[in-house]
């Protein structure tokens, strides 16, 4: 299996954001859990994420404690313009991978 680099993580996340609107799809829980399982399985193997720094791997985790913390404490799609936009800006302010 060949090991997802930054630059290569950072293609496709921009590939996502210009294709994809925040919350335009569902997914149940059972999808989300297996999902959560087999990229917690990927990052341990070192499949995923393997260039990604300790540093940066605590900011993803934060990031996604929060957002999760909006979803359940009000509705988080309400916030989807401004997830949207600001995802935007960081992408375009990202140099491209090489």
């Amino acid at each position: 299996m060949k090991k997802l680099t930054k630059s290569k993580l950072i293609q496709i996340i921009k590939e996502e954001i210009e294709n994809v609107k925040l919350g335009s799809n569902s997914i149940s829980r059972s999808t989300q859990a297996a999902a959560q399982k087999k990229r917690a399985k990927d990052i341990s193997s070192g499949a995923s994420l393997g260039g990604i720094t300790n540093k940066e791997r605590a900011i993803l985790q934060d990031v996604e404690k929060f957002l999760t913390k909006i979803a359940e404490k009000d509705d988080l799609a309400k916030y989807k313009g401004a997830l949207q936009a600001i995802l935007k800006k960081m992408m375009g302010s990202t140099p491209d991978p090489e």
